[in-house]
């Protein structure tokens, strides 16, 4: 069938080197040849064959038609065959997590690490430049800035991390989680810096929470609760606890906790996961997409290309949705019971001045009073800090109405301060 479609081609030159072509009538040289042209594509992609089978199905000539049927399918696939085959990338050497660039170096010492992928469907390739390894310890640049009992083994520990570019907002919402982690009893653990690397090649910042989390994992004792908050997720209602959810929605094989959201299946800005064997391979599940580990390379979010990248928090969506076994081990339950979102419409110039659109998200996933969790999420930066100092001054433990349109939120002015 491959040599079929190569001869082709010169069937195909044929229809347009004519020596006697009716170059005195234009136009009907063009319909002529326009015609043969339909009828070639019509005929080499299979259409022809599945358009006169189904009709002579329509007519009970099922013998005729499952014949002409079969003969566009083959038609079909041959022609995807060799669309793969010229178009795509070599499988031997572009497997998902294995690629090596053409200049490595071929006499590589042999105390370099070399890795094998944790998740490599053949389905898929990978384009990173990088040999990824496994989850990375956290770089020494990077610290532990804030360890609530250290030493002391808790069911519950919290996590989250940040960098300077977030320090604004988030060094107070730090002070809040870490006060309702004292309340609870709760281990509360913040790394400060960029955590992600591959073998000292960075990846983007938000990657940072899985090697968090990982480092945490290696510390606490099995069968206890990692909690994962952003930066930018505030407790208001102290009294709700990580407790009450892992009993409710962690029982049995369920080893991961996650919220929903309207945009996209899961939305990780708070999550839960239970120490086990399980999520240590999860873990490294997550970290080994490589396909999506190119925010270290300036190639994900806030490119026109593909502005809606999400990272870490798309690898997670994609297991989820791949593999049946991670949706039997995932809890993913309504983002209201521990990651409500505080957000509006608006046009957003850190993203290329895309105007993002939430009015559909307000009732069902809108923060309300009384909810455990405030998430600030998908909004511009000079929105994000008077917005999260909002709910960080009114609505804590109170009743309050949030500003949601961008004149409420730029005109607050904090107590007993001169900031706006």
């Amino acid at each position: 069938m491959i040599e079929s479609l190569l001869a082709s081609q010169k069937s195909f030159s044929s229809y347009w080197q004519s020596e006697n072509d009716p170059l005195q009538d234009q136009n009907s040289f063009i319909a002529e040849k326009s015609a043969k042209l339909a009828n070639f594509v019509k005929y080499w992609t299979g259409a022809a064959d599945l358009q006169t089978g189904f009709e002579k199905i329509r007519k009970k000539e099922y013998q005729l038609g499952t014949y002409h049927l079969l003969k566009g399918s083959l038609h079909v696939t041959a022609l995807a065959l060799a669309t793969r085959m010229f178009f795509s990338p070599s499988s031997s050497s572009h497997l998902r997590g294995s690629y090596k660039p053409t200049n490595t170096p071929t006499n590589t010492p042999t105390n370099t690490p070399t890795y094998s992928p944790i998740y490599s469907p053949s389905a898929s390739t990978c384009y990173s430049s990088r040999i990824l390894g496994p989850v990375p310890d956290v770089p020494s640049n990077a610290k532990i800035e804030y360890n609530y009992c250290e030493g002391v083994e808790r069911p519950i520990t919290i996590v989250t991390a940040y960098n300077d570019a977030i320090k604004d907002y988030a060094e107070p919402i730090i002070e809040n989680q870490r006060a309702y982690a004292e309340k609870h009893n709760y281990c509360y653990v913040v790394y400060n810096g960029d955590l992600a690397h591959d073998n000292g090649n960075p990846r983007a910042p938000y990657w940072s929470k899985i090697v968090a989390i990982w480092d945490q994992w290696q510390k606490v004792k099995p069968g206890s609760w990692i909690v994962w908050m952003d930066a930018s997720a505030i407790i208001t209602n102290t009294d709700k606890t990580f407790a009450s959810i892992a009993d409710r929605y962690g029982k049995g094989q369920k080893d991961v906790i996650v919220t929903n959201e309207p945009q996209v299946p899961i939305n990780n800005a708070v999550f839960a996961l239970r120490k086990n064997d399980w999520t240590e391979k999860w873990i490294q599940k997550v970290w080994s997409r490589c396909d999506l580990s190119q925010g270290g390379e300036g190639r994900c979010r806030g490119t026109k290309q593909d502005p809606d990248c999400h990272f870490e928090q798309e690898s997670m969506t994609g297991l989820w949705e791949d593999n049946l076994d991670v949706k039997d081990h995932t809890s993913l339950i309504s983002n209201r019971v521990m990651n409500s979102f505080y957000r509006f419409s608006h046009t957003n110039t850190d993203r290329n001045d895309r105007y993002l659109q939430y009015d559909d998200d307000v009732k069902k996933f809108h923060w309300h009073p009384g909810d455990f969790i405030c998430k600030v999420t998908g909004m511009q930066g000079r929105l994000r800090t008077p917005m999260t100092q909002f709910v960080l001054d009114k609505c804590i433990d109170e009743d309050c109405e949030v500003p949601k349109t961008e004149q409420g939120v730029l005109g607050y002015r904090r107590p007993h301060s001169n900031l706006r």
